[in-house]
């Protein structure tokens, strides 16, 4: 069986907060987050594209980056970047992993320390549930899903913060499929949407450091609300799949209760934890209350929204879901 960690959630969700976590298990590989499975998820949603067949090529990609995550053949290899294999996983030996061969007497290797659960390979990606259970069913992989669940007015104003709809539908560093739709033959430079906030996270001595966006000059139109409505009740009846198997978590729990998130995954993954890597992944996760994670005050929410210009039954949509979501905590 390949043995791998399936964190997953929509854009912006808080995945990435998990990292700096999980970067502490000892026989952990530094997690992939490369648009590849974005797409073949992207065409999946799109209709281009059959469970059966995006299954497949989600097998395949699967395998053979957990195979060359082995070898060492990893994208996050800037010593620059916070979010490196350097500065994340220090104590992994890049001289060592790269030494090893792409040969079959090393594969076999790979493979046998997958079925101890000695390798575990980490992919951060948006499975969908009828994907999940055929993979269950049918192919030799341990997806063992963890769903990072989000207030959902900040999906809301994060994607409106970012641009990310007229982002994911046009030209953009992000890549989209969706945007393929719309590329036309003429200057790249014309099509391009960049994105409003280029400063909404910042590493700072040695975490993360979160601004709070000012939307005075912001409004939203009536396909980018409805595109929003839409990812919140798909990722409301997701994050319901999940929580039903014992699969989910929510950001909030997990950024001002590290520990007992950490014992969650000790107690259902059986994982070692390097201890004093692990204080160092909570430094930089920014451990912070309540208060500062969600947004509790549901007049701002209100007046946000105001702001923004939505209408009156997206505001109310999007207040009455912050409410029973905060219910839930």
């Amino acid at each position: 069986m390949l043995n791998i960690l399936s964190i997953l959630g929509p854009s912006r969700s808080g995945k990435g907060a998990i990292i700096p976590l999980i970067a502490a298990v000892e026989n952990f590989e530094l997690p992939f987050n490369t648009p590849d499975l974005d797409w073949y998820i992207d065409a999946y949603h799109g209709g281009d594209m059959t469970a059966e067949a995006v299954t497949r090529l989600s097998v395949n990609y699967l395998l053979c980056y957990s195979w060359y995550g082995h070898l060492g053949r990893h994208i996050n290899l800037r010593p620059d970047d916070y979010y490196s294999m350097q500065k994340m996983m220090s104590h992994i030996d890049l001289k060592a992993k790269h030494s090893k061969l792409d040969k079959d007497q090393e594969f076999n290797r790979f493979m046998a320390a997958n079925e101890k659960e000695s390798i575990w390979n980490i992919f951060q990606w948006e499975l969908p549930p009828e994907v999940y259970e055929i993979i269950e069913n049918s192919y030799p992989i341990r997806s063992n899903p963890l769903f990072t669940y989000r207030a959902p007015f900040y999906l809301f104003t994060s994607w409106i913060s970012s641009n990310r709809v007229k982002r994911s539908n046009s030209l953009s560093r992000m890549f989209k499929y969706p945007s393929t739709k719309n590329l036309r033959r003429e200057k790249l430079s014309k099509q391009f949407a960049d994105t409003r906030n280029q400063n909404e996270i910042s590493y700072v001595n040695g975490k993360c450091v979160y601004h709070e966006y000012d939307f005075e000059s912001v409004s939203v139109d009536q396909f980018e609300e409805e595109t929003l409505l839409k990812l919140i009740n798909e990722n409301k009846e997701y994050a319901a799949y999940w929580s039903e198997k014992g699969m989910l978590y929510r950001y909030e729990d997990i950024v001002t209760d590290p520990d007992k998130f950490v014992d969650y995954l000790k107690n259902r993954f059986h994982l070692v934890f390097d201890e004093e890597l692990l204080a160092k992944g909570i430094e930089l996760m920014d451990k912070r209350p309540m208060e500062e994670v969600i947004e509790l005050d549901i007049k701002k929410v209100e007046k946000t929204l105001e702001t923004l210009e939505c209408t009156d039954a997206t505001k109310q949509f999007i207040i009455d879901e912050q409410i029973e979501y905060i219910k839930g905590l």
